[in-house]
């Protein structure tokens, strides 16, 4: 079933779950740093503790480090 922004809402679920708060997170820390120093040392520290993160939250670690890359 394919929900829209509007039923969600409604149903008090809100219009973020927990994989897309955890992927705005992701992109709000990576996405500033990444405007100082090169990605690929941002990639290495970030990947344990986005894989950490998305473990603990039951969400799939792809769906959140393949942005991250």
């Amino acid at each position: 079933m394919i929900h829209s922004p509007i039923q969600i809402r409604d149903s008090g679920k809100g219009l973020l779950n927990l994989r897309d708060k955890q992927l705005l997170a992701t992109i709000a820390t990576a996405g500033p740093i990444s405007e100082l120093i090169n990605s690929t040392p941002i990639v290495a520290v970030l990947v344990p503790i986005i894989s950490n993160t998305a473990e603990k939250a039951n969400v799939p670690p792809s769906k959140l480090l393949i942005p991250l890359s």
